[in-house]
C-alpha cells in the first residue's frame, strides 16, 4: 500500500518530530529486544513463550515507529500496527536484503495480534521466536544506520 494511499485514508499522516525523540523511541524498541533475548533460551518455559514473541513484536514496532517518524510520518490510531508495517514496507520496499524480513515482520504482526486476541491458545514455538529475533535484530540495525546517517554526530549503541 502507496504512502499516499495511507494518507488518504486517514491511517498515515505528515508529522514532524525531533532527531532525540526518534532515538527514544528507537531505544525503547532496542531495550524490549533485549529484554526478550535475555530472557529466551534452552531453559525459558514453554508458557513464557507468547509473552517472549509479544516482546520481540513490540520492539520491531517500535523500531519501525523511529524509522516512519524519521521520515517525516506518524501512524493515526485507526490501525496503527498495520499502518506502521505497511508505511516501513512501502519506506523500505527497494532495500536490499530486506523483502523477506519485512514480510516476516507483517506476519509477526498477524500472529502477535492472534497470541493477543484469540480466546483459544496459539502456540508460539522456539522456531517462531528464533527466527523473530533475527529479523528483528538485522531490522534494528538496519534502522540504527539509518538514523546515524541523520544525526552522524551521536553514534548509537
Amino acid at each position: 500500500m502507496t504512502l499516499q494511499k495511507l494518507i488518504e485514508e486517514g491511517k498515515l499522516e505528515k508529522f514532524s518530530i525531533s532527531i532525540g525523540e526518534i532515538k527514544k523511541r528507537l531505544e525503547k524498541g532496542k531495550i524490549r529486544l533485549s529484554f526478550a533475548k535475555q530472557n529466551f533460551n534452552q531453559k525459558t518455559p514453554d508458557s513464557f513463550y507468547d509473552a517472549i514473541f509479544t516482546n520481540i513484536y513490540d520492539a520491531a514496532r517500535l523500531i519501525a515507529e523511529s524509522f516512519i517518524l524519521l521520515n517525516g510520518y506518524r501512524a493515526r490510531l485507526k490501525d496503527h500496527h498495520k499502518t506502521v508495517m505497511a508505511a516501513t514496507a512501502e519506506l523500505m520496499k527497494n532495500e536490499v536484503g530486506m523483502e523477506y524480513v519485512l514480510k516476516r515482520l507483517n506476519k509477526m504482526r498477524m500472529k502477535r495480534n492472534i497470541v493477543d486476541y484469540n480466546l483459544e491458545d496459539y502456540d508460539v514455538s522456539a522456531k517462531s521466536i528464533t527466527q523473530a529475533l533475527e529479523d528483528v535484530e538485522k531490522f534494528s540495525e538496519k534502522i540504527t544506520k539509518y538514523i546515524e546517517k541523520k544525526d552522524p554526530q551521536q553514534r548509537m549503541n
